[in-house]
């Protein structure tokens, strides 16, 4: 008891001491404190969940978390400035300006006016059940950011154009080192250090973000990027434009790419994703399913003056809400080459598809890109297809391996693992591969997943055998070899680690 005294004694004295260094007075603002009494000691708030603290030294109020002790909010009453603390995530930060009241600002679900300059007014509202602020921008009446604490995450409230996506989106993944205000108007910069896109692509460029009442703008290093401007001529709609900065001129992101309700989104490492609906042509899909569009995402490296291309994939099935479900995350790889993407339009409901050389792209970068896809989506994959040429000794799995090259893949067979579910499953649909079954089984204890395969010559392309014949509904390419069924109860293959047909099937038919 004595040593936790101490440790809280000495913790008080780090804040005192912050507090003298980081709040300057300015003018005295006329305010009734909750108790002006100086106690030395935490007092509880009567709510069950915040205790109270004044220091009298620095004329300021500390509130923190009955049940773990952990500071969240400092008010400075001379000048009458409300602070955020956040341990691990810039320590103590502005809310707002000075010369504003003191009512907490933690009193859950209700709004707090703490910046009144003219075309920067902002109301805050702490929502304790989820660790969460919010900003409300009271001269457009509408919520514009989130800041969710535990994770150090920053978000954004938006409704495109067309009104089919609608909520909050990322701004950047993972913890951010800034909690600062983004909307104050100028830059702050949010660090790569504990961001993913930093560490498995090489690039650790920090990305700097500003609002300025209408609109809000990335950019990295010297060169800006994107920028969001709201349509603020029907005040809740939330709804607004992308552009690109392409060294000139802004560019509207809509008409340059030809999509729909066009998103961007910053990864970390100078990376950011442009997501958006398109028209699916239908070439190959299937008359069953019934979605017109489909999701294209595109991964933009803009650590060089002149933002370029990393790779792409695409959700050809979203589902009527035109939009990622939320639900399992599931991902086919095939060959771009020949009648193997011919799958991508085959895939169940938000099937995340790669189509892509899969004898030349690179085995690490299809890890790359699957950690990629987890980060961006929020979680593990579940299962993996792959539709590319093999052989009886091993497959293309973005390059050529076997089973006399396997192991000098280990550490990125040991990465995909972990990034499945705890159940994953890599579904081969590479032909006679389950022949290299010493191979497969090695793999499959590197990686934790569970591996199913065929050992016979069967040419997958998109084409199944229906009972006694052809399928006339279905486009066959490929009629010869093929010993698939179209039915769940017929599928089956021949080499499988779990010893059971307990695939999970990704395609339709």
């Amino acid at each position: 008891m004595k040593a936790r005294a101490i440790a809280r004694r000495a913790a008080l004295a780090v804040l005192a001491a912050v507090c003298v260094v980081v709040l300057l007075a300015t003018a005295a603002v006329g305010y009734v404190r909750r108790n002006p009494t100086y106690s030395g000691v935490w007092q509880d708030w009567g709510d069950n969940v915040w205790e109270y603290y004044y220091f009298a030294p620095t004329d300021c109020e500390y509130w923190r978390f009955k049940t773990n002790q952990q500071v969240r909010f400092a008010y400075k009453c001379t000048p009458g400035q409300w602070w955020q603390y956040t341990a691990t995530h810039g320590g103590f930060s502005p809310i707002g300006l000075g010369g504003v009241g003191n009512d907490f600002l933690g009193d859950d679900h209700n709004w707090h006016a703490v910046d009144t300059r003219p075309g920067h007014q902002w109301s805050f509202q702490y929502w304790a059940d989820q660790d969460c602020a919010y900003w409300l921008d009271t001269a457009q009446n509408e919520t514009r950011f989130a800041y969710k604490y535990g994770p150090g995450q920053w978000w954004d409230y938006t409704k495109p154009n067309n009104g089919s996506w609608t909520g909050w989106g990322h701004l950047g993944l993972g913890a951010l080192t800034t909690a600062a205000f983004l909307g104050d108007g100028e830059w702050h910069t949010f660090s790569t250090a504990n961001m993913p896109g930093g560490n498995y692509f090489g690039w650790t460029t920090d990305a700097q973000f500003k609002y300025d009442g209408t609109a809000y703008y990335w950019q990295t290093g010297i060169y800006m990027r994107y920028s969001f401007v709201y349509n603020n001529t029907t005040p809740g709609n939330y709804a607004g434009t992308w552009y690109l900065w392409n060294g000139t001129q802004w560019l509207d992101i809509g008409s340059l790419a030809q999509w729909q309700n066009v998103d961007c989104r910053y990864h970390g490492g100078g990376i950011f994703i442009l997501g958006g609906l398109a028209t699916d042509p239908g070439t190959n899909r299937p008359a069953s399913v019934p979605s017109p569009q489909q999701i294209q995402y595109i991964a933009m490296n803009t650590f060089y003056p002149d933002a370029t291309l990393l790779w792409q994939w695409t959700i050809y099935n979203p589902g009527s809400d035109n939009k990622w479900s939320g639900g399992l995350l599931n991902v086919l790889w095939c060959h771009n080459g020949d009648e193997k993407k011919g799958f991508a339009e085959y895939t169940k409901e938000d099937v995340v598809v790669f189509a892509t050389d899969m004898a030349y792209c690179g085995f690490a970068n299809m890890v790359n890109w699957m950690t990629l896809v987890r980060d961006y989506f929020r979680q593990q994959i579940s299962t993996v297809m792959v539709a590319a040429n093999g052989s009886s000794t091993g497959w293309y799995m973005g390059e050529w391996m076997d089973g006399s090259n396997y192991s000098s893949f280990q550490s990125d067979w040991i990465r995909w693992g972990n990034l499945m579910t705890a159940d994953g499953q890599l579904i081969s649909l590479h032909p006679q591969t389950g022949q290299a079954s010493f191979m497969l089984t090695q793999i499959a204890s590197l990686s934790g997943m569970d591996i199913f395969a065929n050992t016979n010559p069967t040419q997958m392309s998109y084409s199944w055998i229906t009972g006694s014949g052809i399928n006339p509904s279905v486009w066959n390419k490929n009629m010869q070899d093929v010993t698939w069924l179209d039915s769940a109860s017929g599928r089956s293959f021949e080499y499988t680690t779990t010893g059971q047909q307990n695939y999970r099937w990704i395609l339709y038919y």
